[in-house]
């Protein structure tokens, strides 16, 4: 698969907690053509299944182009880590 170009954050109450009870991460990506979107997706849905195979807990992801979370400022609006 190929990976698409990426940036991957921990948000929400995961940060401060030793034990969450789930983790959020929001996925923001380079939108350069629709052909990329079910790479994407499919991305998005890998990560899920990886990281709650590994810490048991459930995980939700934002997913969201370049574009949507600046006009959104999403990361404006949450304590976040990048985390790759």
């Amino acid at each position: 698969m190929k990976v698409p170009e990426i940036k991957i954050y921990q948000f929400g109450s995961s940060l401060c907690s030793d034990t969450p009870n789930d983790l959020d991460i929001l996925i923001i990506y380079k939108f350069l053509d629709l052909n990329e979107i079910d790479e994407v997706i499919r991305f998005k849905n890998e990560i899920k299944l990886k990281i709650e195979t590994a810490l048991l807990i459930p995980v939700d992801v934002v997913l969201l182009s370049e574009d949507e979370a600046v006009h959104l400022q999403y990361l404006e609006k949450v304590v976040f880590q990048r985390i790759f």
